[in-house]
C-alpha cells in the first residue's frame, strides 16, 4: 500500500510539472508575439515619421499661378498664339554663368514676354546645392539654390507678374564668391520690396516662402529637368528644342572693361532676338 501511494504520489508530481512546463511554454510564445506585434508597431510608426519628415522636407504642394500642371516649369506668359516658338530655360541660381547669361539678355527675354515673341519657359535646377553645401553652410546660407528657387516660385503665387522680375533680382544680388549663397532677409524680404511686393501680397508671399510651400512643386521641376529632359548643366537655353546657350553667351574678354562687357552683352541680346525671329514651328 505504501509503494503505491508513493508511486501515485511521484505521477501527480510529474504530471504537475509536465503541466506546469506547457504553460511556461504558453506564456512565453505570448510574450514573444506580444513583443512581436509591438516591434512591428514600433517600426510602423517609425516608417510613418520617417516619411512625414521626408514630406516637411520637401515643403508644401502649391503650384505658382504660371505653373504648369505636370510641374515642369513656369511660363510668365502662357496665352501666346500657338505658332510662335517656344524658349526654355534652365538655370541653378548659384550658377555663376546662368548669372552672366542673364545679365546679357535678361532685357531681351523680357521684350519677348511682354510681346510675346515666343512662349518663354524657366526650368530652375538646384543640384549646386550638394556641391555647394559646405560653402552655403560655411556662409550660413545652406541650400541657396533650392531657397532661391522656392522664393521665386513664391512670387508668382500672388496675383500680378512677379516671377521674371524676381528671377532677374536674384541674379542681381548673386554674390560675388560662388558658394556664399543667398539670405533669408534678402531672399524674403529685400527683393520682395524691390519687385513692388507690398501689403498683403508681400504677407502672403512671405507666409509661402517662409512654409516653403512651393517646395514640391521646385522639387518636381528640378527632377523633371534632370530625368527627362536630360538637362544637367546651366545655363542651357533652348530654342523650340535646340540648345542655343553657346551662340548667345556674352564674348566677354576683359570682365573689367565696362564698355566691352557692355557690347558683348547688347551683342548677345541681339543674337538671342534674331533667333527666335528666325526660328519658325
Amino acid at each position: 500500500m505504501a509503494t503505491s501511494r508513493k508511486q501515485t504520489s511521484r505521477s501527480r508530481r510529474a504530471e504537475l510539472e509536465a503541466k506546469k512546463l506547457a504553460q511556461q511554454q504558453r506564456d512565453r510564445k505570448i510574450r514573444l508575439l506580444t513583443f512581436g506585434a509591438a516591434g512591428v508597431v514600433i517600426v510602423a510608426i517609425i516608417i510613418v515619421l520617417v516619411v512625414a519628415l521626408n514630406q516637411a522636407k520637401e515643403g508644401g504642394d502649391i503650384v505658382p499661378l504660371h505653373g504648369d500642371a505636370a510641374q515642369t516649369g513656369i511660363t510668365p506668359n502662357p496665352d501666346v498664339a500657338a505658332d510662335v516658338p517656344t524658349l526654355d530655360i534652365y538655370s541653378d541660381f548659384q550658377c555663376p554663368n546662368c548669372g552672366t547669361l542673364e545679365t546679357a539678355v535678361g532685357d531681351a527675354v523680357q521684350s519677348l514676354i511682354d510681346d510675346g515673341s515666343a512662349k518663354v519657359v524657366f526650368h530652375t535646377r538646384t543640384f549646386l546645392d550638394s556641391s555647394l553645401e559646405s560653402y552655403n553652410a560655411d556662409a550660413g546660407n545652406p541650400k541657396s539654390s533650392r531657397r532661391a528657387a522656392i522664393a521665386a516660385a513664391c512670387a508668382d503665387t500672388v496675383e500680378g507678374d512677379y516671377y521674371f522680375p524676381f528671377f532677374r533680382e536674384i541674379y542681381n544680388n548673386q554674390p560675388t564668391t560662388e558658394g556664399d549663397g543667398y539670405s533669408h532677409t534678402l531672399l524674403r524680404d529685400t527683393i520682395p520690396a524691390t519687385v513692388g511686393l507690398t501689403g498683403d501680397a508681400l504677407t502672403s508671399f512671405q507666409t509661402c516662402y517662409d512654409d516653403e510651400a512651393t517646395g514640391k512643386f521646385v522639387t518636381a521641376v528640378d527632377g523633371w529637368a534632370q530625368n527627362t529632359a536630360k538637362v544637367n548643366s546651366t545655363p542651357t537655353y533652348k530654342l523650340n528644342g535646340t540648345d542655343i546657350t553657346s551662340d548667345i553667351f556674352p564674348n566677354i574678354t576683359d570682365s573689367t572693361d565696362e564698355d566691352a562687357v557692355a557690347t558683348a552683352n547688347a551683342a548677345a541680346a541681339a543674337k538671342l532676338l534674331e533667333l527666335v525671329g528666325d526660328a519658325t514651328v
